[in-house]
């Protein structure tokens, strides 16, 4: 969807859920060019971040690996678990 972006999808997911969404994490790395040509190829195009919500934390990384949609899953792992970590520890637990 053209226009679409992960700051529309948060605010969509919050009124679906009936509470706000936390925590955003979003890609920064660029997919290959061959990647972005099938996603053309497809009508597909990557989603924006937008204008993220005040109330929802962004954690932005490099999470793109290799030359097909996939993410690394080391990198996204480890901003899970700090998002995790950071949430438990700020409730004193």
């Amino acid at each position: 969807m053209r226009g679409f972006t992960a700051a529309e999808a948060v605010r969509q997911m919050s009124e679906a859920i009936g509470r706000p969404v936390d925590v955003v994490i979003a890609n920064t790395a660029p997919p290959s060019k061959g990647a972005r040509l099938r996603y053309a190829f497809e009508h597909k195009a990557l989603l924006p971040v937008g204008d993220i919500p005040a109330h929802c934390d962004l954690v932005a990384g490099e999470f793109w690996s290799g030359d097909i949609a996939r993410h690394d899953r080391r990198r996204l792992a480890y901003a899970v678990w700090s998002v995790i970590s950071r949430k438990v520890l700020a409730q004193g637990m």
